[in-house]
């Protein structure tokens, strides 16, 4: 888990709330906001309103990624 701000700021919010996901798969996008306005010193609803398009993006990147990298250790 992570367990500092310092932590937050150095794997960013994408990755700490794909860690969260993958440990409790009933974790919401609400949550990503949040880490995404600790780390900026916002309220997470300002960061769903203004970024929720692009954090979705970066998500099913991180994702595809991820199912990438899963698959080529398989092989």
């Amino acid at each position: 888990g992570v367990c500092s701000v310092e932590e937050l700021n150095r794997i960013g919010p994408i990755e700490a709330f794909l860690k969260l996901k993958a440990s409790n798969d009933k974790v919401s996008l609400n949550f990503l906001y949040a880490l995404v306005g600790a780390v900026k010193g916002e309220h997470w609803l300002d960061v769903a309103r203004r970024e929720k398009s692009y954090l979705l993006s970066e998500l099913d990147g991180c994702q595809e990624l991820e199912r990438m990298f899963s698959q080529d250790t398989t092989t």
